[in-house]
């Protein structure tokens, strides 16, 4: 790997350079080359599409979370079909992307002989986006739908404690020469990643959005997480967490946010629990879905609406060109651990 840009406190690498940083750091960290081959270039294309929380920084984690967890090192996927529509993935303990390498080939297999079906992972050690996946599929113009739960961050409408994760959705529409219509958000009223970068920043909250471990309302985002994060809409975003609970948790057999946490709480790193995604071949609907959805995406463009989707590939197509810049204090941690691995 070249000589990275250094500017001040920033590192400048290519997506290239920063996924042969990332997966040297974890072969260097002990990972087999396979599995830090894919979490590098997962990690490498989430920071290349704007999003640091979801970044480059998880490959720390992800090795954290091996040094707690030595048998995520070892771990291999292995897919099952309970149902004809039904594509299983035990990741064994591994991390996400790792699993849905195995299971998403599959579910489009499936999805596209069948017109819809699922896939369920479960047992592993999530780190990941959600908007990776649903692209993927969406690219393979399938219409696409993935959640997934996390630690119990999360105050339900009405409660007085934590029950839920911030519980992101995401969804994946295929487009005819151009890039799917893609959102991913938590159902929280901030993402934990979000909190993170104000606190970094030292910003304040939105009202409205956390509580702090008395159960008052704050805009200080420490306090916030020490406390607790509210959802979105009050309870209407409650009962959006809630069906997400119930479908990537008791549905996919793993935890629920609150069964998560207690097995953080004994020694855990990396949120431990499942995913779930639908993938439905719109094609085998027979109806004439891509003309009638571009109808409603020309009259959002007529009124100068920004799609969800349409800044993350504007940053990706400027990394494509420049690269993008990271701390230097993350580029030196992994370059220091890279430096244990050998060719």
């Amino acid at each position: 790997m070249r000589s990275a840009n250094k500017t001040g406190d920033e590192v400048r690498v290519s997506v290239v350079e920063a996924a042969e940083l990332a997966a040297q750091a974890l072969q260097g960290a002990g990972f087999p080359e396979g599995q830090a081959r894919t979490l590098a270039l997962h990690f490498a294309a989430v920071e290349a599409d704007g999003c640091s929380s979801h970044g480059l920084k998880r490959i720390l984690r992800c090795i954290e979370t091996a040094r707690t967890h030595p048998e995520t090192l070892e771990a291999s996927p292995v897919a099952s079909y309970p149902s004809p529509a039904v594509v299983m993935v035990d990741a064994h303990s591994g991390f996400s992307p790792c699993a849905l390498a195995v299971g998403l080939p599959l579910l489009l297999e499936v999805a596209s002989t069948l017109g819809i079906a699922a896939l369920a992972v479960r047992n592993c050690f999530h780190v990941s986006a959600l908007w990776p996946d649903v692209e993927w599929l969406a690219d393979r113009t399938l219409v696409a739908l993935s959640m997934t739960t996390s630690h119990p961050w999360v105050r339900p409408f009405g409660a007085s404690r934590r029950l839920f994760g911030t519980n992101p959705i995401a969804f994946g529409w295929p487009r005819d020469n151009r890039k799917p219509f893609v959102f991913d958000f938590a159902t929280s009223a901030i993402s934990r990643g979000g909190l993170e970068a104000l606190i970094a920043t030292g910003s304040q909250l939105p009202a409205d959005v956390a509580v702090d471990t008395q159960g008052r309302a704050t805009v200080d985002p420490k306090r916030a997480a020490e406390g607790d994060l509210l959802t979105f809409g009050g309870h209407k975003g409650a009962a959006l967490a809630t069906m997400i609970e119930l479908l990537a948790g008791p549905l996919v057999g793993d935890y629920l946010s609150q069964e998560s946490g207690a097995v953080a709480r004994a020694g855990g790193a990396a949120p431990q629990h499942g995913q779930f995604l639908i993938a439905i071949g719109a094609e085998r609907f027979g109806t004439t879905y891509k003309d009638r959805a571009e109808t409603l995406f020309g009259w959002l463009e007529d009124e100068d609406l920004r799609l969800p989707s349409h800044q993350r590939y504007a940053r990706r197509a400027e990394s494509d060109r420049n690269g993008f810049s990271i701390p230097a204090t993350l580029y030196g941690e992994l370059k220091k651990l890279g430096g244990t691995f050998e060719r």
